[in-house]
């Protein structure tokens, strides 16, 4: 007695809510694996019944007859990563659901119906003839013939669909990469890495993953994407492993990486790809250029004068929660982004206090316009040091400290000679801005509207001091 016995309708419980057209293209998948010249779909619908028939040239046909009905059954496919068949199992799905079904080769014919399997010697010279009724909606007969239209055909083959010829897509670009796939050898089915081509095709509507021209599943991706050798699939066809997806589209994106522009750079496909190890650096660091442009830095949590510094200096500041672990993982490994201590940090490092008796008479009108702006705004008597540093900072307000910091090596002569005007008044309100708080938080901002305020008011009622500094007269 048989290990095993097969219910039909346990199968056909199974496929009975899958799609039509996901279904058919079981059967048109086995004629692109064979050496065709065409591939013939016919689609109707009849007393409550969508009529099917696939037809296709294959000088062999079915190789033997017993695969029309066996489940699983050995097949030469398993064998060559580059054919679409492994289960043995395309027809079987279909015809579970069939209220009739005819299969017609070169070695005979075999007739489904209510009473059975049937046999007969009815044969043709090459390919197969397969006919189906399946009880299905009006309806579902424009959207299964819809989805078949998304098929690509292998080149030199033509591809109708009632007798609407489906050409072969134009690649927009093909390239050789490393992808899972899976063959059967030595007795057993394995997983392998394999280098294979990609083909990357403009997405029609929504963008497809196809194995060797057979839409598998919908993706993120911008583009449509055909393998052209075996994916590893789950019994049903119908999806793939995420790992498996988000190496593809970091092969993709190092491919494609020129035409992806600004507004797709932080896309879900995109970002997937980032936080795979066949990234290239090069890619990473072309998508942050796209994603944030060149003025961009990380938050260093632990040196915050840093991060102030970058935000005044118009960087976007990007913090942690922005991108995954994996993400940042590989951002690292490419040094893709610097921080913002690595930029800014260690302000006004290996400093040289400009002595008092070497300033100019013009610094020493700035030095008294900040302190007399610090007095009037803040009623705070502050201190005012020049220094030499090489940091790119061009002053600094310590709050705690009462210190305002003026970089001599980052500030022109000029500059310190025009005393009470717009672009030393800037520079002076926007270190005092710090007594309310850092660039980004809400209190910088209330206290510069407050200073400035004050500053419109003083000028109005005791217009006497800016003269006094404007002109040398203290």
């Amino acid at each position: 007695m048989a290990w095993f016995e097969v219910s039909k309708n346990g199968l056909k419980e199974l496929q009975e809510n899958k799609p039509r057209w996901r279904l058919i293209g079981e059967l048109i998948q086995n004629a692109f694996d064979e050496p065709i010249t065409y591939c013939k779909v016919y689609l109707d619908h009849c007393d409550g019944c969508m009529t099917i028939k696939v037809e296709d040239d294959s000088p062999i046909g079915f190789r033997d007859l017993k695969d029309v009905y066996t489940l699983f059954g050995h097949t030469y496919k398993r064998e060559n990563p580059e054919k679409r068949g492994r289960f043995n199992l395309g027809e079987k799905m279909i015809f579970s659901i069939c209220s009739s079904a005819k299969v017609v080769s070169t070695k005979g014919a075999i007739i489904f119906n209510e009473n059975g399997r049937k046999e007969t010697s009815d044969k043709i010279e090459r390919g197969s003839i397969i006919q189906l009724k399946i009880p299905a909606k009006e309806e579902e007969l424009p959207n299964t013939i819809n989805y078949l239209k998304k098929f690509i055909p292998p080149d030199k083959i033509l591809f109708e669909i009632n007798k609407c010829t489906i050409p072969p897509r134009k690649a927009l670009k093909e390239f050789r990469a490393p992808l899972q796939t899976e063959y059967y050898s030595n007795g057993v089915m394995r997983r392998v890495t394999r280098e294979t081509t990609v083909a990357v095709y403009s997405s029609m509507s929504d963008s497809w993953l196809y194995e060797m021209g057979i839409p598998i599943q919908r993706t993120p991706c911008k583009y449509d994407l055909n393998i052209q050798q075996r994916i590893p699939l789950s019994l049903d066809r119908e999806t793939v492993l995420p790992s498996f997806l988000q190496t593809l589209f970091s092969e993709v994106l190092n491919e494609m990486i020129e035409a992806i522009d600004s507004n797709e750079s932080s896309e879900l496909w995109i970002r997937d790809a980032l936080s795979d190890s066949h990234i290239k650096d090069t890619t990473i660091k072309e998508i942050v250029r796209k994603r944030w442009g060149d003025k961009v830095c990380v938050r260093s949590p632990r040196d915050l004068r840093s991060v102030d510094e970058a935000i005044t200096r118009g960087y976007k500041v990007v913090g942690g929660s922005e991108l995954s672990k994996r993400e940042w993982m590989r951002i690292r490994e490419a040094k893709a982004i610097p921080s913002s201590s690595e930029l800014f940090g260690g302000s006004f490092a290996e400093t040289e206090i400009v002595s008092e008796d070497k300033w100019t008479k013009d610094q020493r009108m700035v030095v008294t316009y900040a302190k007399m702006i610090a007095r009037e705004t803040l009623g705070k008597e502050i201190n005012v040091q020049l220094i030499r540093s090489k940091a790119n900072t061009v002053a600094m307000y310590d709050p705690s400290k009462g210190l305002l910091s003026f970089n001599c090596s980052r500030i022109a002569k000029e500059w310190w000679k025009s005393r009470v005007s717009e672009e030393v008044t800037d520079l002076i309100l926007h270190e005092l801005g710090h007594e309310g708080g850092w660039h980004w938080e809400n209190g910088y901002h209330k206290m510069l509207t407050k200073i400035a305020a004050k500053l419109v008011m003083l000028a109005l009622k005791k217009p006497e001091l800016f003269k006094l500094i404007k002109e040398d007269e203290i």
